[in-house]
């Protein structure tokens, strides 16, 4: 799942970074003023990812794991990704995980 999450968020910066943007490959994208999108869908996990501003959301649906958020988390603060808000919602067997990380100059340039 992280994976997948850490390669849009990159498609996604190269693509905030050029003028005009092109889709990713294997994605839906959407273009507007300052919003880029991009989602994946795997047997694990559909993992969404969209630049707003100069925020970057992250969200994920997959089964209720144990750990799962915890180990999302380390994944991300090993990338040096400044997390500003978490928010995890369950519906029976189903977990939402939000994430607004800040987008660095770093991030941006991948």
């Amino acid at each position: 799942m992280l994976p997948s999450a850490t390669s849009y968020i990159q498609s996604l910066s190269a693509m905030a970074n050029s003028a005009p943007a092109s889709p990713c490959n294997s994605s839906s994208t959407s273009d507007t003023i300052n919003e880029l999108f991009a989602n994946s869908k795997s047997s694990i996990a559909d993992v969404e990812v969209k630049f707003s501003g100069a925020n970057l959301l992250l969200k994920t649906f997959s089964p209720r794991l144990p750990g799962q958020a915890t180990k999302i988390m380390s994944v991300l603060e090993d990338l040096s990704l400044e997390v500003l808000k978490v928010t995890i919602n369950t519906a029976d067997e189903t977990m939402v995980i939000s994430f607004t990380i800040k987008v660095s100059i770093s991030l941006r340039s991948l």
